[in-house]
Protein backbone atom coordinates (compact mmCIF):
# COMPACT_ATOMS: atom_id res chain seq x y z
CA UNK A 1 0.00 0.00 0.00
CA UNK A 2 1.62 3.20 -1.20
CA UNK A 3 1.92 6.45 1.69
CA UNK A 4 -1.06 9.08 1.95
CA UNK A 5 -0.62 12.21 0.10
CA UNK A 6 1.51 14.78 1.99
CA UNK A 7 -1.38 17.31 2.36
CA UNK A 8 -3.34 14.34 3.99
CA UNK A 9 -0.51 13.46 6.47
CA UNK A 10 -0.34 16.76 7.37
CA UNK A 11 -3.42 17.48 8.28
CA UNK A 12 -3.43 14.29 9.98
CA UNK A 13 -0.54 14.97 12.26
CA UNK A 14 -2.31 18.44 12.87
CA UNK A 15 -5.57 17.28 13.86
CA UNK A 16 -3.87 14.95 16.37
CA UNK A 17 -1.65 17.50 18.03
CA UNK A 18 -5.65 19.72 18.50
CA UNK A 19 -7.07 16.12 19.96
CA UNK A 20 -4.19 15.76 22.49
CA UNK A 21 -3.78 20.11 23.18
CA UNK A 22 -7.71 20.36 23.70
CA UNK A 23 -7.50 17.09 26.03
CA UNK A 24 -4.58 19.26 28.28
CA UNK A 25 -7.18 21.98 28.29
CA UNK A 26 -10.01 20.05 29.43
CA UNK A 27 -8.13 18.84 32.10
CA UNK A 28 -7.29 22.37 32.98
CA UNK A 29 -10.95 23.79 32.40
CA UNK A 30 -11.68 20.52 35.34
CA UNK A 31 -8.78 22.09 37.72
CA UNK A 32 -9.99 25.42 37.69
CA UNK A 33 -13.88 24.22 38.30
CA UNK A 34 -12.02 22.34 41.31
CA UNK A 35 -10.57 24.99 42.68
CA UNK A 36 -13.23 27.31 42.47
CA UNK A 37 -15.73 24.90 43.89
CA UNK A 38 -12.67 24.35 46.70
CA UNK A 39 -13.17 20.16 45.96
CA UNK A 40 -10.54 18.08 46.97
CA UNK A 41 -9.63 15.61 43.89
CA UNK A 42 -11.31 13.16 44.48
CA UNK A 43 -14.93 14.61 44.30
CA UNK A 44 -13.91 16.75 41.32
CA UNK A 45 -12.75 14.50 39.65
CA UNK A 46 -16.37 12.57 39.76
CA UNK A 47 -17.92 15.88 39.16
CA UNK A 48 -15.97 16.85 36.39
CA UNK A 49 -15.63 13.52 34.84
CA UNK A 50 -19.23 13.60 33.84
CA UNK A 51 -19.17 17.20 32.18
CA UNK A 52 -18.29 17.73 28.61
CA UNK A 53 -16.25 21.31 27.21
CA UNK A 54 -18.98 22.66 27.02
CA UNK A 55 -20.75 22.79 30.04
CA UNK A 56 -17.50 22.83 32.15
CA UNK A 57 -16.90 26.45 30.09
CA UNK A 58 -20.12 27.62 31.26
CA UNK A 59 -20.05 26.65 34.47
CA UNK A 60 -17.14 28.51 34.76
CA UNK A 61 -18.25 31.57 33.55
CA UNK A 62 -21.14 31.05 36.20
CA UNK A 63 -18.51 30.77 38.65
CA UNK A 64 -16.52 33.69 37.73
CA UNK A 65 -17.86 36.06 40.12
CA UNK A 66 -16.25 33.97 43.34
CA UNK A 67 -13.38 35.92 42.24
CA UNK A 68 -12.75 39.01 44.53
CA UNK A 69 -10.08 40.20 42.87
CA UNK A 70 -11.29 42.44 40.11
CA UNK A 71 -8.15 42.09 37.59
CA UNK A 72 -7.91 38.45 38.56
CA UNK A 73 -11.31 37.83 37.82
CA UNK A 74 -11.12 40.19 34.36
CA UNK A 75 -8.00 37.67 33.58
CA UNK A 76 -10.22 34.23 34.51
CA UNK A 77 -12.86 35.53 32.49
CA UNK A 78 -10.90 36.53 28.77
CA UNK A 79 -9.29 32.91 29.65
CA UNK A 80 -12.65 31.16 29.66
CA UNK A 81 -13.87 33.49 26.53
CA UNK A 82 -10.77 32.19 24.48
CA UNK A 83 -11.24 28.46 25.37
CA UNK A 84 -15.40 28.74 24.31
CA UNK A 85 -13.44 30.42 21.22
CA UNK A 86 -11.20 27.76 20.64
CA UNK A 87 -14.16 24.76 21.88
CA UNK A 88 -15.91 26.32 18.62
CA UNK A 89 -13.36 26.26 16.40
CA UNK A 90 -11.84 22.90 17.78
CA UNK A 91 -15.38 21.52 16.74
CA UNK A 92 -15.73 22.65 13.44
CA UNK A 93 -12.54 20.73 12.83
CA UNK A 94 -12.70 17.64 14.48
CA UNK A 95 -16.32 16.73 13.52
CA UNK A 96 -16.32 17.74 9.80
CA UNK A 97 -16.66 15.73 6.83
CA UNK A 98 -13.16 15.19 5.34
CA UNK A 99 -12.84 14.46 1.66
CA UNK A 100 -9.53 13.57 -0.07
CA UNK A 101 -9.41 14.86 -3.55
CA UNK A 102 -6.96 15.88 -6.48
CA UNK A 103 -6.52 19.13 -7.86
CA UNK A 104 -4.40 18.19 -10.63
CA UNK A 105 -3.26 14.12 -11.60
CA UNK A 106 -0.60 15.38 -9.04
CA UNK A 107 -1.87 17.56 -6.20
CA UNK A 108 -3.77 15.84 -3.81
CA UNK A 109 -5.64 17.70 -1.21
CA UNK A 110 -7.87 17.00 1.72
CA UNK A 111 -11.11 19.51 1.56
CA UNK A 112 -13.25 19.56 4.60
CA UNK A 113 -16.68 20.49 5.58
CA UNK A 114 -18.72 20.69 8.29
CA UNK A 115 -21.11 17.50 9.32
CA UNK A 116 -24.70 19.93 8.92
CA UNK A 117 -23.30 20.41 5.26
CA UNK A 118 -22.93 16.81 3.97
CA UNK A 119 -25.94 17.04 1.54
CA UNK A 120 -24.45 20.35 -0.15
CA UNK A 121 -23.11 19.28 -3.43
CA UNK A 122 -19.19 19.30 -4.33
CA UNK A 123 -19.21 19.37 -7.97
CA UNK A 124 -16.10 17.15 -9.23
CA UNK A 125 -13.37 17.53 -10.24
CA UNK A 126 -12.94 20.14 -7.66
CA UNK A 127 -12.59 23.55 -9.27
CA UNK A 128 -11.53 26.62 -7.81
CA UNK A 129 -14.92 27.52 -7.48
CA UNK A 130 -15.75 24.82 -5.29
CA UNK A 131 -13.18 25.54 -2.54
CA UNK A 132 -14.59 29.12 -2.67
CA UNK A 133 -17.80 28.22 -0.98
CA UNK A 134 -18.31 29.13 2.29
CA UNK A 135 -19.19 25.22 3.16
CA UNK A 136 -15.71 23.63 1.41
CA UNK A 137 -12.39 24.68 2.50
CA UNK A 138 -9.00 23.19 2.11
CA UNK A 139 -8.07 21.96 5.09
CA UNK A 140 -5.32 23.81 6.84
CA UNK A 141 -2.78 22.07 8.56
CA UNK A 142 -0.82 25.03 9.65
CA UNK A 143 -4.57 26.63 10.93
CA UNK A 144 -4.68 23.68 12.56
CA UNK A 145 -1.37 23.62 14.34
CA UNK A 146 -1.77 27.19 15.43
CA UNK A 147 -5.61 26.21 17.04
CA UNK A 148 -3.65 23.40 19.03
CA UNK A 149 -0.52 25.56 20.33
CA UNK A 150 -3.25 28.37 21.24
CA UNK A 151 -4.87 25.74 23.27
CA UNK A 152 -1.89 24.02 25.09
CA UNK A 153 -0.75 27.25 26.09
CA UNK A 154 -4.53 28.49 27.67
CA UNK A 155 -3.75 25.32 29.21
CA UNK A 156 -0.91 26.62 31.08
CA UNK A 157 -2.49 29.52 31.85
CA UNK A 158 -5.64 28.45 33.16
CA UNK A 159 -4.43 26.34 35.35
CA UNK A 160 -1.28 29.00 36.63
CA UNK A 161 -4.33 31.38 36.97
CA UNK A 162 -6.72 28.89 39.18
CA UNK A 163 -4.08 27.61 41.30
CA UNK A 164 -3.55 30.90 42.43
CA UNK A 165 -7.11 31.86 42.89
CA UNK A 166 -6.97 30.44 46.55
Amino acid sequence: MSSPPDHYDKVAISLGHLVIAFNELEVALGGALMHLLKQDEDVGAAFIAHLGASQKIRLLQELEGKIDHEATRQEFHDLVCRVDEINSQRNHLIHAEYMSVYVTEQLPVLLRRRLRDFMKPVKFPVTIEELSKKYVQMADPEEITELANDAAELAINLIQLSENLY
